[in-house]
């Protein structure tokens, strides 16, 4: 496998706090020191930090805690899905299938997921709004008829499964699944979520992951297959 190095920010963090996490091929743990140098120097916000580390390696933990970082009781547990198997699906009457790339309306998709994510109210319409949907599934590598949305009778976005697959890989990665909360109950967001991953099997992953226990994915085949644990910098200032 190439070397795979990555340090993100997230959504979830990126208010008030950084957020890091790094992959890296097994043979090159070398790079962990650089690595974090870099999130150290360019990735915090307001003076913190937040880096994802595996459980299972052995010598990142010594280097942040050389830095001085402190691991915390915040886990993120990641699952994953065999694509090799079965995986149909039963759907409601009246609701279709349908992809980003034959029924991608950004208004709607706006939509579901807000209201799918409990967001009080009404979706935020604003043209800076649609623009971060449309900046969502823009990426070079997204391939929108992977990203499937089950589409009420009404013709509204009842449920929504956004899922990456790059060729180069036996892989895919879940993320963002929700179902509108009028539509709960009905075995949509499995619907959709199967349904992204069938079409990845059909392009040549293996398995599906995604960063969640949650029982909705146990509940559709998904086992737990690794974990991590956030560690976290204090403020102001940052130990060298």
């Amino acid at each position: 496998m190439d070397v795979l190095t990555a340090v993100h920010r997230h959504e979830r963090f990126v208010e008030d706090t950084g957020f890091a996490w790094f992959l890296t091929d097994r043979g090159h743990a070398f790079l962990h020191q650089d690595m974090l140098r870099y999130a150290l120097d360019n990735l915090t916000r307001n003076g913190t930090i937040k880096v994802l580390i595996e459980d299972t390696d052995d010598d990142l933990p010594r280097i942040a805690a050389a830095h001085g970082l402190t691991p915390t009781r915040d886990k993120q547990p990641n699952t994953a899905l065999d694509l090799t198997g079965d995986l149909s699906y039963p759907l409601p009457a009246g609701y279709r299938i349908a992809s980003l790339a034959d029924d991608g309306d950004l208004h709607r998709l706006n939509r579901v997921l807000h209201r799918g994510f409990n967001n009080p109210g009404d979706p935020p319409e604003t043209p800076e709004a649609i623009q971060k949907r449309r900046t969502s599934v823009s990426g070079p590598h997204v391939n929108r008829d992977l990203n499937i949305i089950v589409v009420a009778p009404d013709g509204e976005y009842a449920a929504y499964c956004g899922i990456w697959y790059d060729p180069a890989t036996d892989y895919a990665y879940v993320e963002p699944v929700c179902t509108d909360p009028d539509h709960h109950r009905r075995g949509l967001g499995r619907a959709a979520v199967l349904e992204a991953a069938r079409r990845c099997g059909q392009l040549g992953a293996k398995v599906a992951y995604v960063s969640s226990d949650q029982q909705f994915y146990y509940s559709i085949g998904f086992v737990s297959y690794s974990s991590g644990t956030w560690w976290e910098a204090p403020t102001p200032g940052i130990p060298r």
